[in-house]
């Protein structure tokens, strides 16, 4: 049995312009304790570990811009985190081999801490209400003191079990891994709280919910794996099928995920070629060729979004005397949540060749993956109605009391809205080329090299029809109708080079690390393609949806849903050469109970200038060094 503790404070120093420095204070420890036991018939080893990592950040402001000195900003974060790890081996030959438990619990407790000093450009009123239906706002003062608090205590638990199964024939191997794993997020906190009488955002109509009454994301999965090999010769073949079934828990019935399990099969096939002597050393080539299918799950803000509220002033009556003004809201709440939604799917296919060459190792490997179900925001057309009342038979110099609107005439106004849901609408291909390359450790400087990198090209676009609504004006009312188009969303063509060269030297007799990477993007290139501005149906301010006509809209205001198209925007775009050179010392002492790292990223950076649409850009300073010290020490 053995304990290890670690302890390590990090200060980080960032300078932001020539304006402010924020200094970042991070406290770590760690306890780690481990028991194993060896029996003639099986071993059983027991691991545990529990840290923690508490960081407080202060943000000083700037006193020539804050001239009131009333503004705070604070953050505090604090993470506990709980591992542990059973796994119990066979020593005997079977067909079972082993079985290995995880389980993983993490606990935040995040707090943001503001204070600002709030000042309103001129008189408006705040809607209040939380429920639907007709109710009377709130007229702030003009200056006030914001007090605004996030509490965050978001719960991660995960826990994963895989037995292990082995099978021999001769030159015939195969292994089992069957298993499962179970997963759960919660956050406990109270989320966003403030005044609503002194919001922060005096312009934001959000009505924030505690992070607490959104339900818990709890996943699990069943998964099998078959690895076969065998010998042929000098040959050696490898095939790997695995699936996957996936769900999601705790959902409501109505959603379409519910009770479902998604299949995620995979296939990896490997030919070993014999190896041989090439300049007197080995040298080995493998080639590989994959295919796998990945089910991914939406995300809370997906699943449980926030209330669309809508609230539209039926009256806004303000006099000199604050004791006779009135303003009314007529409130519509909307959901955004969308049942019908279920994982994004996405399949890949590569192929990779991998060359050894004594202490040399080259892999490249080339990939195509596509996606046609991804998560993207949706718009969503609604109707309402309410009304606008009339204030012009008032007498303003004789009125005692704020209006009654049960007095006051009015005229009924019927419009729509455009609200945004989540939907499975996007769709992203993508195409490209990864290698890596890593040295041996070259003699008397003592330096290993590294270099990686990649080319990609990506396709976005939209798979599902969207809702927009035309910027025309027409007075003060809003434009009555909403446009549905089926090309008119961006759709895009981005391409990318980058490498990373890394050096590696180690100096023995100063146990000292020194490392260095060039980070290059040698160009990123993009486009994007024609769009079409012409819909295919229009839904009217009633809420009817009819075919679109291009031909017979021409001189009505139906005509204004055709959006123009502005062909400059489908010219292509390329950036030149990025370069940035990040550096770092690692120096141990006392038998390495006490690590001390010192780094500089972007130490050096060279953005080459470029022209677009006749203007040189220029990007010298464009990002400033950042500079830190870490220190850890193992008692």
């Amino acid at each position: 049995m053995y304990q290890k503790h670690t302890v390590c404070i990090q200060y980080l120093i960032g300078i932001i312009g020539n304006l402010k420095i924020l200094i970042s204070k991070r406290i770590t420890a760690n306890l780690a304790v481990a028991k194993e036991h060896i029996s003639e018939k099986a071993t059983t080893r027991w691991q545990t570990n529990i840290s923690y990592t508490g960081s407080l950040d202060g943000s000083k402001t700037d006193p020539d811009t804050d001239l009131s000195n009333l503004n705070s900003y604070e953050v505090n974060n604090h993470l506990v985190s709980f591992s542990n790890q059973f796994t119990y081996t066979r020593n005997q030959p079977s067909f079972y081999r082993e079985t290995d438990i995880q389980i993983t619990a993490n606990q935040r407790f995040d707090k943001i801490k503001q204070t600002k000093f709030v000042q309103l450009e001129n008189a408006m009123a705040f809607p209040l209400s939380r429920v639907e239906g007709e109710y009377d706002g709130y007229y702030p003062e003009a200056k006030y003191i914001a007090d605004y608090t996030v509490d965050g205590k978001p719960l991660d638990v995960f826990v994963k079990m895989v037995n292990n199964f082995q099978f021999n024939y001769k030159a015939y191997k195969n292994e089992l891994n069957a298993g499962f794993d179970w997963q759960l997020s919660k956050n406990w906190g109270r989320g966003q709280e403030y005044d609503i009488f002194r919001p922060i955002d005096p312009k934001s109509t959000f009505r924030p919910r505690a992070y607490r009454d959104v339900p818990a994301y709890v996943t699990s999965a069943l998964f099998l794996e078959s690895i076969n090999s065998v010998d042929v010769g000098r040959h050696k073949l490898i095939l790997s099928l695995g699936i996957r079934g996936n769900t999601m828990m705790n959902l409501p019935s109505h959603f379409k995920m519910h009770g479902k399990i998604y299949a995620d099969p995979r296939a990896n096939f490997q030919w070993e070629l014999p190896a041989f002597e090439l300049l007197n050393k080995k040298t080995k080539i493998d080639f590989t060729l994959g295919y796998g299918k990945q089910s991914l799950f939406p995300d809370l803000n997906l699943l449980y979004p926030e209330l669309y509220y809508r609230d539209v002033q039926q009256l806004n009556y303000f006099h000199n005397n604050p004791a006779y003004r009135r303003v009314n809201y007529k409130t519509i709440i909307y959901n955004p949540q969308n049942p019908e939604i279920e994982p994004a799917v996405n399949e890949k296919f590569e192929a990779r060749a991998d060359l050894a060459f004594g202490l040399h190792q080259l892999s490249v490997t080339v990939f195509k993956e596509k996606m046609n179900n991804g998560f993207r925001s949706m718009n969503q057309y609604a109707v309402y109605q309410y009304k606008k009342y009339d204030t012009s038979v008032l007498n303003h110099n004789a009125v005692t009391a704020p209006p009654d609107i049960n007095e006051l005439p009015y005229q009924t106004v019927n419009e729509n809205l455009i609200y945004a849901t989540q939907q499975n609408g996007s769709r992203m291909d993508k195409e490209g080329v990864e290698f890596q390359y890593s040295s041996n450790r070259v003699p008397v400087i003592n330096t290993r090299f590294t270099l990686s990198g990649a080319w990609f090209r990506t396709k976005y676009e939209n798979s599902l029809p969207l809702y927009r609504r035309s910027d025309y004006a027409t007075g003060e009312s809003l434009y009555p109708y909403i446009g549905l188009y089926d090309g008119m969303e961006p759709r895009s063509v981005n391409e990318v080079l980058n490498t990373n060269l890394m050096l590696d030297t180690y100096i023995p007799r100063l146990d000292l690390i020194f490392s260095s990477s060039f980070q290059f993007s040698w160009y990123s290139a993009g486009r994007l393609l024609p769009m079409n501005g012409v819909p295919s149906h229009y839904v009217d301010g009633a809420g009817n949806i009819f075919p679109f006509d291009p031909q017979t809209v021409k001189g009505t205001p139906l005509d204004k849903l055709i959006i123009v198209q502005n062909n400059d925007l489908y010219n292509a775009s390329r950036r030149p050469m990025e370069m940035n050179l990040n550096l770092k010392v690692t120096k141990s002492f006392r038998n390495k109970s006490i690590v001390v790292s010192m780094f500089a990223s972007r130490l050096f950076s060279y953005y080459a200038p470029y022209w677009k649409n006749g203007i040189r850009i220029n990007r010298k300073g464009a990002n400033d060094p950042y500079f830190g010290m870490e220190v850890n020490f193992n008692l």
